[in-house]
């Protein structure tokens, strides 16, 4: 029983997360495949017939229409990881944005508007110890003791 929701767990996450990549080679393999049946029907065809005048246009045919399969199937991949670039680096914008199509230019920020931050206290300073630190006054003292030093110097006077 386990095992069984395990694998469907698995095989769930996987379909999720490369759902794309598999509908697209799944195509991809069904288009070669078809092509190369036509092709394999006509080779039969024209040797059955005797005409072979035109097998070598069905070859470049062939291999153009696989060509064009793959380049298709390239800037799809391209596209789609430009968009999860996209998303990634602008986790803000909108799910609608992504889905028209519409690339946000991320904002940058000029160094001359940049506030400038106040050097940090240091210890010993007046500053130091006015500061909001609530463990200021720990590093001021001489030593720390912790409880158990507190009894044991209790119970040895």
């Amino acid at each position: 029983m386990i095992k069984q929701f395990v694998r469907l767990a698995i095989v769930a996450t996987v379909w999720r997360r490369y759902k794309s990549s598999i509908i697209s080679v799944a195509a991809l393999l069904l288009f070669w495949f078809v092509v190369s049946f036509f092709h394999g029907e006509y080779i039969s065809y024209a040797e059955a017939t005797g005409e072979r005048q035109f097998l070598a246009v069905s070859f470049f045919i062939k291999w153009g229409l696989g060509m064009a399969a793959l380049s298709a199937f390239i800037l799809f991949h391209l596209r789609a990881f430009r968009k999860s670039a996209d998303r990634k680096e602008n986790p803000q914008a909108s799910k609608k944005e992504h889905l028209k199509g519409e690339k946000q230019k991320p904002k940058t920020q000029k160094v001359k508007d940049k506030p400038e931050i106040p050097p940090a206290p240091k210890p010993g300073d007046e500053a130091y110890k006015a500061s909001e630190d609530p463990f200021a006054a720990l590093r001021d003292k001489p030593k720390l003791r912790s409880r158990a030093d507190v009894e044991l110097s209790k119970k040895g006077r």
